[in-house]
Formats: C-alpha cells, sequence, structure tokens
C-alpha cells in the first residue's frame, strides 16, 4: 500500500551522465525554485577524462551538500541487458565505493544506462537494496519520440519506472507541457534531462533557456517537483509486483494511443461544430489491424475514464478510420470542455483497453457569443500597449481570454 496518497502535479527530475552544466544552469536554477532531483553519475562516457564537459567528484559530493540526490549510473554505463550479471553488479558497485570515497551516502536510486534493461538486472538491483530505478520510453513508445508514460505506482514495478518524457533538441515548451498534463490521478510525471546544454552528444541536448521556461512553469503552475528518492513517501514496497514487467506488459495491451482532436492534441478554442477524431493503434503484436471503433464524448473527465458517456456515444461502428472520425452527437456549446475517449476492435474481434482520455475546448461558436467590446485607441501608434486592471471577486476556478484582432497582437496576463 502507499505510504500518502499521490497528488496532482507531482514530479520527478532527473538528470543523467554527470554533464558539467549539472553544477553551473542546472543546480543554481533548482536552487532558486526549490526544487528537488537527481543527478545519476557514471564514469563512462569519459567522465574521467573529459572535465570540459563533465563533473568532478568534488562537484558531484558538492550536488549532495545542496540537497540533491546522487544516483547510480553505473562505472561503465554498459547496457544492463547485455553484460554478464557479475560484471553488471561490479560496476554497480564502484559507484557506491566512489560515492563513499567522497562522503556521499549510499545511492538507493538507479539509472539503466542507455535505457536498455532486463528482468536479472532489476533483480540484481532489488538484491543490493535499491529502492527505484528509472528506464526510458520503451518500450511502449518508440526511444526516439522521446514521449512515454507517467510512472504509476498502482501497476509500474518500482525498479522500472517509466520516463514520462526525455528531453532532446526538437523539444519545445509544448511538448513538456503535454508531458505534464500526465501528473494527476495518482500518476507522477518524470522527466530525464541530459546535457543542458549537452556539448558531447547533441541528439541528447536540452537549449538552456528553454530549460529555464519550463523549470519557470512547473514553479508558476504550482508543481510539486522531487527527487526520485522522495517517491519513498508514495510508494511501499508491497506495490512491487512479483512480476516486474507485468506493468509494462499491461500497457503494451492494444489501445488507441496519441488522440487527437482536429489534428492536435487537447485543442482549445476549436471552431467546428462537428470535430474530427483521430488516434492511433499500440499493439506490441505485428500488423495490428483496427476492424472497428467507438468514440464517446463526456462532459467530465471521471465519466469518460468510466466508459459512462453522457454527450454522445458513437456505438461500435465496423471500420477500419483512425483519422478524421466525425463527431456525431448534440450540438456542442461555445466555451465547454469535452472529455473523450476511444476504443477499438481487432481481426479476432476482440476490444482494445479503453485509451486514455483526452480533452477539446470549443471556442465561440456563434457571432451572439461576443459580448466583449474593441480595444483600442484613436492615436495614429504603430505598436500601442493597452492596459486593464479588473478584480475578481471570489474563487477562481476557470479563466480564458477569447482575443480576435485585426493584424498582430499579443496578449499577457
Amino acid at each position: 500500500m502507499r505510504s500518502q496518497v499521490v497528488p496532482d502535479r507531482l514530479v520527478v527530475l532527473t538528470f543523467d551522465d554527470g554533464n558539467r552544466s549539472d553544477a553551473t544552469v542546472v543546480a543554481p536554477l533548482l536552487e532558486r525554485y526549490g526544487f528537488g532531483a537527481t543527478f545519476f553519475i557514471t564514469e563512462g562516457m569519459n567522465f574521467l577524462e573529459n572535465k570540459t564537459s563533465r563533473l568532478t567528484w568534488p562537484e558531484v559530493r558538492a550536488l549532495h551538500e545542496a540537497g540533491f540526490e546522487i544516483g547510480n549510473h553505473t562505472a561503465a554505463h554498459g547496457p544492463a541487458d547485455a553484460q554478464p550479471t557479475d560484471e553488471f553488479r561490479r560496476d554497480i558497485e564502484h559507484i557506491e565505493q566512489r560515492c563513499a570515497e567522497h562522503g556521499i551516502p549510499h545511492p538507493t536510486s538507479f539509472c539503466y544506462p542507455g535505457y536498455r534493461h532486463r528482468a536479472e538486472a532489476a533483480g540484481v538491483l532489488a538484491d543490493m537494496g535499491y529502492r527505484f530505478a528509472r528506464r526510458g520510453v520503451a518500450p511502449e513508445y518508440p526511444h526516439a519520440l522521446g514521449r512515454g508514460s507517467a510512472y504509476d505506482p498502482a501497476t509500474d514495478h518500482p525498479l522500472l519506472i517509466p520516463t514520462t518524457a526525455a528531453s532532446g533538441p526538437r523539444w519545445r515548451l509544448e511538448n513538456f507541457i503535454e508531458a505534464l498534463d500526465q501528473a494527476r490521478d495518482g500518476k507522477i510525471a518524470v522527466f530525464t534531462f541530459h546535457g543542458v546544454p549537452d556539448l558531447d552528444h547533441p541528439w541528447v541536448h536540452t537549449d538552456p533557456g528553454l530549460f529555464e521556461e519550463c523549470m519557470g512553469h512547473l514553479h508558476t503552475h504550482g508543481y510539486r517537483v522531487i527527487a526520485m528518492r522522495d517517491l519513498a513517501e508514495y510508494v511501499h514496497d508491497e506495490t512491487a509486483s512479483a512480476d516486474p514487467y507485468a506493468g509494462i506488459q499491461a500497457r503494451m495491451t492494444p489501445a488507441p494511443v496519441d488522440l487527437t482532436t482536429e489534428g492536435a492534441t487537447s485543442p482549445v478554442g476549436i471552431d467546428a461544430k462537428q470535430p474530427r477524431f483521430g488516434w492511433k493503434i499500440r499493439s506490441a503484436r505485428r500488423g495490428e489491424r483496427q476492424t472497428a471503433y467507438r468514440v464517446c464524448v463526456s462532459g467530465s473527465r471521471s465519466r469518460a475514464a468510466d466508459d459512462d458517456p453522457d454527450v454522445w456515444d458513437s456505438g461500435k461502428v465496423m471500420s477500419r478510420e483512425s483519422a478524421h472520425v466525425p463527431y456525431g452527437g448534440p450540438a456542442l456549446r461555445s466555451d465547454q470542455t469535452y472529455y473523450w475517449s476511444a476504443r477499438t476492435w481487432d481481426a479476432d474481434d476482440t476490444p482494445s483497453d479503453l485509451s486514455d482520455v483526452a480533452t477539446f475546448d470549443m471556442g465561440l461558436l456563434d457571432s451572439a457569443d461576443w459580448v466583449a467590446r474593441w480595444i483600442g485607441t484613436d492615436a495614429r501608434i504603430s505598436a500601442p500597449l493597452l492596459r486593464k486592471e479588473f478584480q475578481i471577486d471570489g474563487e477562481m476556478k476557470r479563466a480564458r481570454a477569447y482575443v480576435s484582432g485585426l493584424g498582430y497582437a499579443e496578449i499577457t496576463v
């Protein structure tokens, strides 16, 4: 059982490979916001030789003294799914010894080098007393996608914690926010970063400006940001299944994923009165083929998750279509958030799991919905700056600004 209920907006930050930017860029920003984090250290990746882009052990100790967790990333950064068990154990013990030499506590969190893992490796970690171990986004998602599943302590083994999102050079703030949306309903968003910037491996590089934006977003929106060791507050040893891969296999059960409305993920302000839905099929089986689908739209997240729609139920539709599937229910309301889910059937007429719940927000559909007055000035100013102050009485549940302008405009709150 869990020690505490997992709150919404719980985030774990992890940083791999001992990049110098951990000390020069990352740690000062995390300290400013009071965030926790885990830094996974390896002596592979030219750690001992390259002191231009890698930390020194005294700098690793300084991260510990600043309150951050130091995790084990093995001596040689070798593939845990291919290393002989004895060699894997020795690589782990080497980092433990190096931590002890520098006055750093015995690590209890581990990161699989190169995201590669197997059941035997998880067993070694359990025998050596490790509480938590982070993997990548696979096998549920391709590594190149950089997007994975939130950690669900109810189903995921604590020694095979999935990466919710791994930063890279193509990342944008929108990718970060999309991953953060999974930090609810008992699930925890776990992020993987490498160098900020990464001078040696551009394929995992994170732009420092983007990183600052991401951390600012966490702070502004009230997320609790912790190190991996702090998961002990929420995860009890009894949650660990005898089969460490049971949670992964359950997530690999066929189901619609990557749900879109009008071609976008969780769009806001759409004006299509009959929006079109789309999804992809996740399956561990090659050649998986959809033969039918069912789409349900609800007015609340709970009803959508319970497969109890109160707005529209398409019923089982015999079709292979998984894109541009039109909404066919009653008229949708302006300025309303809707929640939807999908289920598919395969060639054997076996139904999939219900998808995760997706959302879409309607814009203002009719001219009568626009009751505001134009904001402007008679002065001939090329780029006027206009300001309005107002006070909100009572507790605010939701606020949204609908903006229409001639030419270019920006709005800030």
